[in-house]
């Protein structure tokens, strides 16, 4: 971003610091915590499946998900099984519910690309959310229709912001959550 607005020269005393997610012991931590303070107890097998469906434990994800279940319960655990997971899953975090929570991956890109960046990457992404495993690498340039200049910027944007990570010759989501709603709801974009 810096770049496109020109002031790469100007701020280059910055120390980048990425916040990951959270390692699997971590999110089931979190997850048991939070669950036993609202008085909404999780099993392990609840907690594998919770944070299985999403694929990365996103801090803000996996709070999502604990307070979009907890509320489809009515919060009563006695309601909880595993088909209400996936249904939450399915409908309250990828489905309409989730757009205020999750469409600013799609809205940020406006500022972190021009039109022809921005157009590709969209397709790019679009695209690469059909597929669970992504895109062979050989299918990068091709996938988002036409190449621009900056293709290979484009991807390592994606990549460094957390929305696309190479995995064995392949580009994928990194997040399962985000790469079904971006199906959902951006996937007209292909």
């Amino acid at each position: 971003m810096l770049r496109r607005v020109r002031l790469s020269a100007t701020i280059n005393d910055l120390t980048p610091f990425r916040l990951a997610s959270w390692c699997r012991p971590i999110a089931a931590g979190f997850l048991r915590d939070v669950s036993d303070d609202a008085g909404f107890p999780l099993t392990d097998q609840w907690i594998g499946r919770m944070l299985d469906l999403p694929g990365d434990s996103v801090p803000y994800h996996m709070q999502l998900f604990f307070a979009a279940l907890r509320d489809d319960c009515d919060r009563a655990p006695g309601a909880l099984s595993s088909s209400v997971i996936d249904r939450c899953s399915e409908g309250r975090l990828t489905g309409p519910e989730s757009t205020p929570h999750l469409d600013h991956y799609a809205s940020r890109l406006e500022f972190v690309f021009n039109s022809p960046e921005r157009e590709f990457a969209y397709r790019l992404l679009a695209r690469a959310s059909r597929f669970e495993n992504g895109l062979l690498l050989s299918e990068v340039a091709t996938a988002g229709g036409e190449p621009t200049a900056r293709t290979g910027e484009v991807v390592q944007a994606l990549e460094a912001d957390g929305y696309l990570e190479g995995r064995g010759g392949r580009l994928a989501f990194r997040s399962n959550l985000v790469r079904v709603w971006w199906r959902k709801h951006r996937g007209e974009a292909s």
